[in-house]
């Protein structure tokens, strides 16, 4: 479709909103061209319009649909124990290995700043379960 001249102001308005990411609203009274516009401005930019009848009965949740809430400590946690998992055993490794003289130094020399590392991400853990509503601190991984 055609964008008319008295619809330029308001195609600009929505290409405005569209380039910075936002969500436009148009309104207006039956068949003033609300319609014709988005399509004519999705056309015209070749991006898929999906349309929804929205009607007074409408709901936010009929639009957006429900959310799960994120436990983002959780996540944290989890992440903190593939850390403390990855730093034991890369320092088990560097104990282990089997070289000599100076390499041999350094890498037990790795291993104890490890080590120290380790515990920071151990105390970390436990203050965040510490804080965590309805948990209780165990310590453990």
């Amino acid at each position: 479709g055609m964008i008319l001249h008295g619809n330029a102001q308001a195609a600009e308005a929505l290409m405005s909103c569209v380039r910075m990411g936002w969500m436009g609203i148009i309104i207006g009274p039956p068949a003033c061209g609300k319609t014709t516009l988005v399509r004519a401005l999705a056309g015209a930019t070749g991006n898929v319009l999906r349309e929804v009848a929205v009607t007074s009965d409408t709901d936010t949740t009929d639009l957006l649909g429900c959310f799960e809430q994120v436990d983002l400590q959780r996540r944290v946690r989890g992440f903190l124990a593939s850390v403390i998992a990855s730093i034991s055993a890369l320092s088990r490794r560097l104990l282990l290995s089997s070289s000599g003289g100076q390499r041999r130094t350094e890498e037990l020399s790795a291993a104890r700043e490890l080590d120290a590392r380790l515990s920071t991400v151990r105390r970390t853990c436990i203050a965040l379960q510490e804080n965590t509503p309805g948990s209780t601190a165990s310590g453990g991984e």
